[in-house]
């Protein structure tokens, strides 16, 4: 997933440096064929802003989110839908916006093992690390 942030703005670090700030985080619904096991957030950037005594780890800019997936052996060679939300909290230099969120949604393929496979969008998965 890319998600593009406003200049001016930057949303929360998944793990934010203070206790009382909203984290970026990414919910899926829940699927009887694929299963989301772990959402991949990238590092944030610490930033400095005049509001608060100590800089804080924040997104800006573009920003690259990852999902490793698990399918359900019982699901047959198709396409599933997956969907859920990318839920934020968006401020600038002098305050922050209402806590918001926007949908997400995403296919993914299933085929027979014996279907070879092939990369695709290698230009997006190369820049997340799945570590």
């Amino acid at each position: 997933m890319v998600a593009h942030i406003e200049s001016g703005y930057h949303i929360n670090d998944h793990k934010p440096s203070l206790d009382y700030l909203i984290p970026t985080k990414v919910v899926f619904d829940a699927s009887p064929s694929v299963k989301v096991e772990k959402v991949v957030y990238p590092h944030g950037t610490l930033k400095r802003f005049v509001f608060l005594d100590s800089p804080i780890s924040v997104y800006e800019g573009e920003i690259r989110l990852g999902a490793i997936l698990m399918v359900n052996r019982s699901a047959k060679p198709g396409t599933y839908a997956l969907q859920g939300k990318l839920m934020y909290q968006a401020c600038n230099e002098h305050a922050c916006l209402a806590p918001a969120s926007v949908p997400l949604k995403a296919s993914v393929r299933v085929v027979s093992s014996s279907v070879p496979l092939k990369p695709a969008n290698s230009e997006i998965f190369e820049k997340i690390s799945f570590k």
